[in-house]
Parts: structure tokens; C-alpha cells; sequence
């Protein structure tokens, strides 16, 4: 520990004689430790952004659509079915283990009134477990309940947006809205809730009855899709199959013949936008990877410059009784030393910088652990591989050569 503490006194009296040259070695590795941390730190706030935004509206959760993607040349749409019924609700919610909760739906483009007001909006018809399945709530009035389901009440939700068209900032529950010609009761109004992973605007929507759309506002016995709730997502292939199984045997699909709906997973969505965040923290990596090469360069350039002008101060202390791998640890230590300052400096400029860009990005907070004991655990290494040769050198230094030059 002595001898630890005499090499750090001969270290700093190093450093200081030559504020430069040590200076420039920093700078490299600061780079290198630098880049590593922005990367692993936008890298995961990007990952628990995606993340966020697929559990936002509704976590472990699946949409079975009544369509199929149809595909012409490299463009294509969504060619909607009317095959989709209430008994496959059913089905699938009393059949298929893993499914906590089924929600169907159905969406049309329609015009609400609202005394000489008129606006164009999406009208969605669902049960009442739509809204704690998505996880909407209201900031005014109510949600409407399963009575008003079961009695096909002309009862609405509207969403934060169109609330502000119709009424602006006067008050909305209570107040009767034509949607279809039909009167409608507003019972709530919803919180802002923003875009879900498809694009859907949930504030630019109004909200009825599944039955009462159904059987008052379109008269037809089919639905546009449906919300499952899964267990886990380690299932989502077994109960994706059921559901499928299930489909298939209710439509009549046999053998060849293609399904006429489409089990849209948003896991997928998150394992694309993934690799996006992956192909950006590989090249990141390759930043920091060459920036820390140059870094060792420069380390390995300064410390054998450092030993050719210290040829003396080594050749008095070979005099005076220092052995070579006092020497050889000597430098050594003076490359690793060089490699941990340039990290402490880039790790905290990484973090400043990197809360920086979550404030002006909006991204969650999110500081990689394993970020920093990398980027630490790497300067040391690339210091003190880079200081082994120089280190080397100096060790074998001939004292009597080196003291001629005084």
C-alpha cells in the first residue's frame, strides 16, 4: 500500500509537469467514454419509451380484426369482413385459456350536431370494459355501465377533442348530441389520452354502446374486431392459435382456405422499433469503439514521447535503487490513470448531456448502470493496454546511458 501511495506522488508530479501531453491522452479516452454512455443511455430511455407507449393503451393486449391485409404490387389495404360476431366473443372469452378479458368493437366515420354545430368524428361502439382496458378515464362526468349496454341506451362518451369542438368550454355531460340523426345523452367527457401504436387519435372519438351501435345506429349483427386481454405474452403463440382455431371453425375456413381476420400483436411493433434502437446503439458502439481506439493511440504516442524526455528521471531512480518493475509499474499505472480521468470526465459529461436530450426529446430518464461500469471498466483497460509497451520500454532503460545526459 506504501509503495501504492509513492507511485501515485511520482504520478501526479508526472501530470503536472506536463499539463499538455496528459491533457490530449484524456481527451481521447473522454470521447470514447462519452459516446458509450449517450449510447447506452438514449438506447434504453428509447426501449422504455416503446415500452411506455405499447403497456399506455392497455398492457398485454391483442387485436383481433375482422379483414385481411390485402397486398397489391408494394402497396396494399385492409380489406374489412363481416364475419365477426358476438358468439365469437363469446367463444373466445369462455374457451381459450390465457384470455383475461374480450372487448369487441365497432368504428365508423360519423357526424355529431350539437344545436348549429356540426363536426365530423369517429364514432366507436364498445362494452363498458373498453375503457379500463384501454385505460381511459374521465375527467368529467362518467363512464357509461353495463345497464346502459344491456339496454342499448343512447348513451355516449365523448373524447377530450371532440368535447372542445361541440361545446368548447362550456359544460358537456348532460347535454344531448345527434350522432346518426339520433339523439344522444353525454354522460362523460374523457382525460386526453393522445395516439395509440396504430395512429388512432382516442381524444377525436365519440364512444356508445356496442348493442345500441349495433341494433339503433347501423343495424347489422356483425362486429369490426375485438380487445383481448392475455395472461402473458409467453402465450401469446398458444393462444393465438386458439383464437385462430376458433375463428376458422365458427367462419367455416377448411383447409386452404385464407382467414378472414388478423391477430395484430403491438409486440411486434415493439420488436421493429427494437431493432431500430439496436441498429442505432451498434453504431454508436463503433463510434466509441474507434473513438477509444484513437484515444489508446494517443495514450500509447504520449507515454512513449513521456519516457524518450524522462530517459534521466529514470535513469536517477534506477541509480538510487528503483528496480524495473518499479518502473514498468510506474508508467503503467500512469496510462491507467490517464484512461480512468478521460472516463470520469466523458461519464459526466455523458449523464449531463444525456439528461439534456431527455428534456428536450421528451424521453423518460433512464441512466445505464451497466453503461458506466463499461465505459469505466473500458478506459482502464484501453489505459493501461496502451501504457504496457511505453511502460516496457521504459523499464529497460540502461541507467548509465541515461545518466550520461546530464
Amino acid at each position: 500500500m506504501k509503495k501504492f501511495i509513492i507511485y501515485l506522488r511520482i504520478v501526479h508530479g508526472v501530470f503536472s509537469a506536463f499539463k499538455v501531453r496528459t491533457a490530449l491522452a484524456i481527451f481521447g479516452v473522454l470521447l470514447g467514454a462519452l459516446s458509450l454512455v449517450l449510447v447506452n443511455n438514449i438506447s434504453q430511455s428509447l426501449k422504455t419509451k416503446v415500452e411506455i407507449e405499447v403497456n399506455k393503451f392497455g398492457e398485454n393486449t391483442i387485436t383481433v380484426a375482422s379483414g385481411k391485409l390485402s397486398r397489391h404490387g408494394k402497396g396494399g389495404f385492409f380489406e374489412k369482413a363481416k364475419t365477426m360476431k358476438l358468439k365469437d366473443v363469446e367463444m373466445i372469452k369462455n374457451n381459450v385459456h390465457g384470455v383475461k378479458m374480450v372487448s369487441p368493437f365497432i368504428k365508423r366515420g360519423g357526424v355529431l350536431r350539437y344545436e348549429f354545430n356540426n363536426i365530423s368524428s369517429n364514432i366507436l361502439g364498445v362494452y363498458d370494459n373498453y375503457f379500463s382496458l384501454k385505460k381511459l378515464s374521465v375527467s368529467d362526468g362518467s363512464i357509461f355501465g353495463i345497464e346502459n349496454v344491456n339496454n342499448n341506451d343512447r348513451v355516449c362518451v365523448l373524447g377530450s377533442e371532440v368535447k372542445e369542438k361541440l361545446f368548447g368550454k362550456d359544460n358537456a355531460v348532460g347535454k344531448t348530441v345527434l350522432i346518426y340523426r339520433a339523439p344522444f345523452v353525454v354522460v362523460g367527457v374523457l382525460e386526453q389520452k393522445g395516439s395509440d401504436l396504430n395512429g388512432t387519435n382516442l381524444d377525436d372519438m365519440v364512444y356508445i354502446p356496442l348493442t345500441t351501435f349495433m341494433r339503433r345506429a347501423t343495424n347489422v349483427d356483425y362486429i369490426d374486431g375485438m380487445e383481448v386481454v392475455i395472461d402473458s405474452w409467453d402465450n401469446f403463440e398458444m393462444i393465438k392459435n386458439n383464437i385462430t382455431k376458433i375463428l376458422r371453425d365458427n367462419h367455416k375456413l377448411y383447409g386452404d382456405a385464407k382467414d378472414d381476420f388478423t391477430i395484430i400483436n403491438p409486440v411486434d411493433a415493439l420488436k421493429i422499433q427494437n431493432e431500430t434502437v439496436g441498429i442505432v446503439t451498434f453504431l454508436g458502439i463503433i463510434t466509441a469503439g474507434i473513438s477509444y481506439f484513437i484515444g489508446g493511440l494517443g495514450i500509447f504516442s504520449i507515454m512513449i514521447l513521456s519516457v524518450s524526455l524522462r530517459k534521466t528521471e529514470v535513469g536517477i531512480r534506477r541509480a538510487v535503487g528503483a528496480r524495473k518493475r518499479d518502473i514498468f509499474r510506474q508508467f503503467l499505472l500512469e496510462s491507467g490513470i490517464v484512461g480512468l480521468v478521460g472516463s470520469s470526465i466523458g461519464i459526466l459529461l455523458g449523464i449531463i448531456i444525456s439528461l439534456i436530450v431527455f428534456r428536450v426529446a421528451d424521453l423518460p430518464v433512464v441512466v445505464s448502470i451497466i453503461g458506466l461500469l463499461i465505459s469505466s471498466i473500458m478506459s482502464f483497460f484501453v489505459g493501461m493496454l496502451s501504457g504496457v509497451y511505453p511502460a516496457y520500454t521504459a523499464s529497460k532503460t540502461d541507467p548509465i546511458n541515461a545518466l550520461r545526459t546530464l
